[in-house]
């Protein structure tokens, strides 16, 4: 039902000096090749000035319009993203993070295999939960 499209956002001169990688994953509708379903965005650059920074590599910017939700596309942008991270990558193992109040998201991630790493709770009394799994 999805076709995934690949490219990396990086500049030749970082990813020379850093080895850092970025991906962008889109979910298009094979029906119409042009609908788009969602995105997500994962990445092993080294954190630069984040609080709380998160393990890399790392899944981040996971969205699908609401017209597709709970249909599969982001269980197949997630698996997508293991697919870059182990095999282009060859990186043994993925972080995200996700609101600890996200009860779709975070059943989804645990029914892909993910688990709980850490929580972090934020000035505005969020809590954001890290997730990992190994390849």
């Amino acid at each position: 039902t999805y076709l995934s499209v690949k490219s990396r956002f990086e500049t030749f001169r970082f990813s020379e000096r850093s080895g850092a990688l970025q991906c962008m994953l889109v979910a298009v509708d094979r029906e119409t090749q042009t609908t788009i379903m969602g995105v997500c965005e994962v990445d092993n650059r080294p954190p630069g000035g984040e609080i709380n920074p998160a393990p890399r590599p790392y899944i981040s910017n996971l969205a699908v319009h609401n017209e597709f939700r709970r249909k599969g596309a982001a269980t197949a942008l997630v698996l997508e993203s293991e697919n870059v991270v182990r095999g282009s990558w060859g990186k043994p193992r993925l972080h995200l993070r996700v609101e600890g109040d996200n009860d779709a998201a975070r059943a989804m991630y645990e029914r892909c295999g993910y688990s709980e790493q850490g929580v972090t709770e934020d000035t505005i009394t969020r809590t954001s939960l890290l997730l990992a799994k190994t390849l």
